[in-house]
């Protein structure tokens, strides 16, 4: 079995506090073959001395950028893997041994994505399950968060992320992917634990970007169906957040 090489990225800005924290579940991963990048976005706060302390384990930018999706298209000029995976402070990978196991058991067979599982954590409430196999039934386009995502570097490279849009540019991304007929494989297995305190969890903003996309898009094609059944995949994420279906601890 082949062990392909695997970028790892991390986005931060001022935040010192949690970054070490993402860094080290990176680091400790027991699969060998990876690349880490940090792209920082000129913290002022020390983050620096941290990504200094870890600089011969790891590469980091630290310079102004234009939010998080222009960061991570920044990453893609320095990425060299064969795969990408987007775990941005404050997130963190389930265990030691994710990508050892994902990447143990697959046989290339040509997809685009690998979508696994992640565990949305709040500071006060219950941390809850979103399985990628429960969630491609509400959401088909986007199974998963992409820190739960490995992506075929190859297809970002194709089409970098809209930077337009604040939160929904990795959800436009893979919705192309799908309109494209790239295939996307789902695994039972947990890949990240996602803070579930940052902006992507804004669902007022999500409802904001989608509906501009939605409108966007429609003047190309029927997208009826695929926006409502966006925002029924949206509820089903906050229903679900809140514990009304069955909760993870």
């Amino acid at each position: 079995m082949s062990s392909p090489l695997i970028t790892i990225v991390t986005v931060v800005l001022n935040d010192y506090k949690n970054i070490e924290r993402t860094i080290l579940s990176v680091l400790n991963q027991t699969y060998s073959n990876i690349q880490y990048l940090v792209m920082d976005g000129a913290s002022t706060d020390g983050t620096t001395k941290v990504l200094k302390k870890y600089s011969d384990r790891l590469f980091y930018l630290s310079e102004k950028d234009n939010g998080i999706y222009d960061a991570m298209n920044k990453s893609l000029n320095l990425a060299k893997g064969e795969w990408i995976l987007f775990m941005n402070c404050g997130d963190i990978f389930y265990d030691e041994n994710v990508i050892q196991k994902v990447f143990s058991t697959y046989i290339d067979e040509g997809e685009s994505l690998i979508c696994g599982d992640v565990i949305y954590k709040y500071p006060n409430r219950k941390s809850v399950l979103i399985k990628s196999s429960e969630r491609v039934k509400e959401n088909k386009y986007m199974p998963s968060c992409h820190q739960a995502m490995f992506t075929r570097l190859s297809c970002l490279k194709e089409a970098n992320y809209e930077t337009r849009y604040r939160i929904i540019s990795d959800f436009i991304f893979c919705y192309d992917l799908y309109m494209a007929g790239k295939n996307f494989l789902l695994i039972n297995d947990i890949i990240a634990v996602y803070d579930a305190t940052g902006i992507s969890s804004n669902v007022s903003l999500r409802k904001k970007e989608m509906s501009h996309f939605y409108l966007r898009k429609k003047k190309y094609f029927k997208a009826y169906v695929f926006f409502f059944k966006y925002l029924h995949s949206l509820v089903y994420d906050i229903i679900k957040i809140h514990g009304i279906l069955k909760s993870f601890i």
